[in-house]
């Protein structure tokens, strides 16, 4: 669809779909903030979801309006625009106009698919989203490596999970990290050298992953609020695409994939179902990411102290 977007102060819902996670929510937040910076009214609407609280990340900011959990109705009367998520056709059904993404991931990220979606109605600038953080001091040691090991609880996502974060650990407190692990509390690494900051409101898990010299996950929600807080960060990805969803949008990520001809088996449903042995948790090893993590905290010029700010 054409749009012809003369004027702001037009209402614009953002239906982020059903099953829709955190990552998903603050790929999409550079977008609503770029649209009401121009003046425009910004709604989100999610449902699906797997953990309660995502939305208090964002919730009460200015640049958002309302937030609408499992509901697509609201006190709107009829909106301008309804930009469509891609991972379903959930929707408002009084917009004049609907804008629906789609999964062309060669192309554009889910990020870069959103901000696209707001060019059209006039955006041309997107900056970091302004979050609600915690002012909980954790009093990490200067030389820390923060790690969330899980993604998710649904099981159709348990091969993107990399399987060997306790080997990663053994050599990062060979070098002296003192490490932390963040996410829910089934995500803690049985390590006795790995401190659990596990189980945290997620404006007091912001925080953490703020005042962490760098940061190490999977493909996952909190791997996006890294990337939202401009994190020094490593990304594993096993199964999933990171032209989709790779935290490119930060400069201060790195992403780890798989040399393997069957990357990503994500979006091929005949490849992922078929495929049985997983091997792509496997292929990267610990000492590749280390010798990742050992360039960004030693050579590069700002270091981890630089980074923990």
């Amino acid at each position: 669809m054409n749009f012809r977007w003369k004027k702001n102060g037009k209402t614009i819902a953002f239906c982020l779909g059903d099953g829709c996670g955190l990552g998903n929510m603050l790929q999409a937040l550079p977008a609503v903030q770029a649209l009401h910076e121009l003046g425009n009214t910004c709604d989100l609407f999610l449902s699906g979801f797997m953990y309660t609280g995502i939305t208090d990340a964002v919730r009460g900011q200015p640049y958002v309006r309302d937030i609408y959990e499992n509901t697509y109705v609201s006190r709107e009367e009829a909106y301008d625009v309804c930009i469509v998520s891609f991972l379903s056709d959930h929707r408002v059904d009084n917009a004049k106009k609907y804008l629906k993404l789609t999964r062309d991931w060669g192309k554009r990220s889910e990020y870069g698919q959103y901000c696209r979606a707001a060019e059209k109605l006039g955006a041309k600038e997107f900056k970091t989203p302004r979050l609600n953080i915690s002012e909980r001091n954790f009093g990490l040691n200067q030389l820390s490596v923060l790690i969330h090991a899980g993604c998710t609880e649904r099981t159709y996502w348990e091969r993107r999970k990399w399987t060997h974060y306790k080997e990663l650990v053994d050599l990062l407190v060979q070098d002296g990290c003192h490490v932390y692990c963040c996410g829910s509390r089934d995500e803690i690494i049985d390590h006795r050298e790995v401190t659990a900051c596990n189980n945290l409101p997620i404006q007091e898990t912001a925080a953490l992953i703020h005042q962490c010299g760098l940061f190490v996950s999977n493909d996952s929600g909190l791997m996006h609020l890294a990337a939202a807080l401009r994190k020094m960060q490593v990304a594993i990805f096993t199964a999933t695409s990171d032209m989709k969803s790779g935290p490119y949008y930060n400069p201060n990520a790195s992403v780890i994939k798989p040399e393997l001809a069957c990357y990503p088996c994500y979006g091929n449903e005949m490849a992922w179902n078929q495929c049985v042995n997983w091997k792509c948790r496997d292929s990267i090893t610990a000492d590749k990411v280390h010798d990742l993590i050992k360039t960004l905290l030693y050579q590069d010029p700002r270091g981890a102290a630089a980074a923990a700010v």
